[in-house]
């Protein structure tokens, strides 16, 4: 886990930039730094590498990482997770290692089968692979898009880090306007597209491959697909075609504990992400089972009984898992509601933001270098109400009137029992509606065509498929990364495994959908492993908002904050708004939050 950068250009450039670049990412490899010069005839070709310790402690695994010939070079940012499986491969065909990591794997399976080595490949990943000899490399990204990777192309030139910020900085790059009213429209700015917050500067794309190859004094470019979600799934429906419902259950455990055993390899010590919920708490009981020594994180209060708090407590005595309890004070959310926007260099949506920062942040303090999370299990087996509400839409468009009203009953039945989250909005119905009915706050510069985001989505295989690729998963480990390399920390989700991702979105939409709930096949695996009240619950509380943060001081916080950078965000405020109008109730309900924090990291950019 760590942080990349680098350039290949025609021109010899000022190393003073890469410097600066690397420099910028110490957050992201605070272990070693190292930047190599590598001048072939007419092109500069330099590379830059940030390393967080994680497999292999040795320095004989910094990077950038060459081949004994010093033909081959590697900068890497992520994991192989599958890397002791592929060494195996590799030492039978021939090949030698001198370390015991993952980087030097890496690099002797993309010498070894080049561009065949990705689908080899079960981890997070964004790198540059480069052959000094034939002066051609390659940039890829993993699958699903865990790591970052940024670029901004030129002529002559072209620049790669793992964070944004100082890339924009050297080449005075903008705020993108279009990405930010992209995230207000539809609560999704990360979309596996190649938009970013900063105009001309680029994103790489989830999946993706940019071929380079320096030939006669040009730089060509070629980006490919290496990967397709939507094939992967469709050749998986026909491969599980005769499958019944108990051998998926087998196989779905299996595949959990793999995906879970392969993501527990380290060298340093790991700590497990509970919220309380099904996800975490799966992987919470796989992982006690594997090894001893791990210790869990919760943001919130054991004694809290409208969190998940008291359930966390009660499921780790059970499974004798040692949690620690986030417990900050306001003055600790207001510092961190500060780091955040640094952090994730965008706009946040909720205070979640915040729940997560503190959570890896105790993990620091702790002595924890990675840590293992949920993220995933909801896109992949259906988790979220609206897969119940487009399973519905199906019913009624093909007339199957039976399982339309079977479907509204139990969605009936558990918006009934979800009532008590949402009692104090109806107290204040006037309020609430006119905050969702008002026109924005805020008013950008923007040439983004007012238009829904997705197609129509009555296939539950293609929400699938939109929520992993376009929609929750990107925005998922867009603030997972940031939040957790800002406090040095890697973090890993099993159920992210592109197997489990595959196998799940091609299981019939009846094994996750059933009686009420979603993730009915994952609580059937689990349902003699985790108690009741987590495996059957019907809805989920969340993380403990207890202390109220907007009425008690952060609401000011951010109105100061807001004050602070008044001159330079006056113009982008709607007719007749002042920093006021961002009332403790509109940062509470509706677009408030966002549109502030919009509005503070303009400021803090312009």
């Amino acid at each position: 886990m760590c942080g990349i950068a680098g350039f290949i250009a025609l021109k010899k450039q000022p190393m003073g930039i890469l410097n600066r670049i690397v420099n910028s990412q110490n957050h992201r490899g605070p272990d070693n730094s190292k930047i190599e010069n590598v001048t072939n005839k007419n092109t500069h070709i330099c590379f830059g590498h940030n390393r967080l310790i994680i497999n292999d402690l040795s320095s004989a695994s910094n990077q950038p990482f060459w081949d004994l010939t010093k033909r081959y070079c590697l900068v890497y940012n992520g994991e192989i997770y599958n890397y002791i499986e592929i060494r195996k491969e590799l030492v039978k065909k021939g090949m030698k290692f001198n370390t015991s990591g993952d980087v030097e794997v890496l690099l002797n399976a993309l010498i070894f089968w080049q561009e065949d080595a990705f689908e080899k490949l079960n981890g997070m990943f964004a790198f540059c692979f480069f052959d000094i000899l034939k002066m051609e490399g390659i940039l890829v990204r993993d699958r699903f898009g865990k790591k970052p990777l940024y670029y901004i192309n030129d002529k002559d030139k072209i620049y790669f880090a793992s964070t944004p910020t100082q890339l924009a900085r050297e080449f005075s790059k903008t705020p993108n306007y279009n990405y930010l009213n992209k995230g207000l429209k539809h609560l999704v700015y990360e979309s596996n597209s190649d938009i970013t917050q900063y105009q001309s500067l680029l994103a790489w794309e989830a999946g993706h491959k940019l071929k380079i190859k320096v030939l006669n004094n040009d730089i060509n470019l070629a980006k490919e697909k290496y990967y397709d979600l939507s094939k992967a799934v469709a050749n998986k429906k026909s491969e599980l075609q005769n499958v019944n419902y108990f051998e998926h259950i087998d196989n779905i455990s299996e595949l959990y504990k793999n995906s879970i055993k392969i993501r527990l390899r380290s060298d340093v010590p790991l700590g497990l992400s509970i919220s309380g919920g099904l996800d975490s708490s799966s992987i919470a009981y796989f992982s006690k089972q594997m090894i001893n020594n791990i210790e869990g994180i919760h943001f919130g209060n054991p004694t809290e009984k409208k969190s998940e708090g008291p359930i966390v407590e009660r499921f780790s005595s059970n499974i004798k898992l040692n949690v620690h309890y986030v417990t900050p004070s306001i003055e600790k959310i207001k510092n961190t509601f500060d780091l955040i926007l640094d952090a994730q260099d965008s706009p946040i949506i909720s205070l979640s933001y915040i729940a997560e920062y503190l959570v890896y942040n105790k993990a620091k303090e702790l002595g924890i270098r990675v840590m293992l999370g949920g993220q995933g299990g909801d896109e992949v087996f259906m988790g979220y109400r609206k897969y119940m509400l487009f399973n519905l839409y199906n019913y009624i468009s093909e007339k199957k009137v039976y399982y339309a009203i079977k479907q509204l009953y139990y969605l009936f039945n558990i918006f009934g029992k979800e009532l008590f989250q949402i009692k104090s909005y109806l107290k204040n119905l006037d309020r609430y509606l006119k905050i969702f009915e008002s026109t924005s706050k805020i008013n950008l510069p923007s040439n983004l065509v007012n238009s829904p985001l997705f197609n129509k989505r009555s296939d539950l295989t293609k929400v699938q498929i939109d929520d992993i690729m376009s929609v929750s998963v990107p925005i998922q480990v867009k603030s997972e990364d940031r939040n957790s390399m800002h406090n040095s920390m890697e973090t890993r989700a099993p159920l992210l495994d592109y197997r489990l991702v595959e196998y799940g979105i091609a299981l019939p939409s009846h094994y996750k959908i059933k009686s009420g709930y979603g993730k009915w096949i994952i609580r059937d695996t689990m349902r003699n492993n985790i108690p009741k009240e987590i495996c059957f619950a019907k809805y989920k509380r969340g993380y403990d908002a207890s202390n109220d943060y907007i009425n008690n001081g952060l609401g000011d916080h951010i109105r100061e904050k807001l004050y602070g950078y008044f001159n330079s965000i006056k113009p982008f405020l709607a007719k007749d708004v002042g920093i006021n109008d961002f009332s403790n109730e509109y940062l509470t309900f509706g677009r408030g939050l966002q549109e502030a924090s919009t509005l503070i990291w303009i400021g803090k950019r312009i």
